[in-house]
């Protein structure tokens, strides 16, 4: 079986089944150890297996790609982005994807808080002005659970008076941004915090 499977020439695409044979060898191993363990053949066949698996899977780029793909994945932040202006939504969905972040949306304060029922993101960035329930109301709901203590807000409003952005740091706000803004400083400034 080893041999068959060490010199089977499965092509670049079939890295995975080299993988999934080196799985399948272990769990075999961990099950039956009992009967190999004075096998020297057999341990000299998985050092080569495990060898050609290694070569193999350095030399394929696109499997690499997927593999810190899956990685970037994995280390993904969370951000909500809560606005009732599409083109603002629109803009900053598409900036943060590029950056590495999981979005989730909201129109207003009310979806927000639907969301935050279901989802723990690292930031929220979150408009004053909006209907149903506005920012200042939604911050006060958010500081109220415990679950969100972790998540930084940021408030993005064109209300730009000292009055607005004091009662919007005094409600807990980690930073003010007045519209109109700068996408890429914004990034900058979500990943400061």
């Amino acid at each position: 079986l080893f041999p068959a499977f060490l010199h089977t020439d499965f092509g670049k695409r079939s890295v995975f089944l080299y993988l999934t044979g080196a799985l399948l060898i272990f769990l075999f191993i961990k099950l039956k150890s009992f009967l190999f363990k004075k096998s020297k053949e057999f341990l000299m066949h998985l050092k080569e297996i495990l060898l050609k698996i290694y070569q193999k899977t350095i030399s394929v780029k696109p499997l690499e790609r997927k593999f810190q793909f899956n990685i970037k994945l994995y280390n993904m932040k969370k951000i909500l982005i809560v606005d009732d202006e599409p083109n603002i939504v629109m803009a900053l969905e598409y900036t943060f994807k590029k950056n590495n972040f999981e979005v989730f949306i909201a129109r207003d304060g009310k979806e927000a808080l639907e969301i935050l029922e279901k989802q723990l993101p690292d930031v929220i960035i979150l408009d004053v002005m909006m209907p149903m329930v506005d920012g200042y109301a939604t911050i006060e709901e958010i500081k109220k659970d415990d679950r969100l203590a972790h998540c930084k807000v940021i408030f993005l409003s064109a209300k730009n008076k000292e009055s607005d952005i004091e009662k919007g740091m005094m409600l807990g706000a980690n930073l003010y941004v007045v519209k109109p803004f700068s996408a890429k400083k914004l990034v900058e400034q979500v990943h400061e915090l």
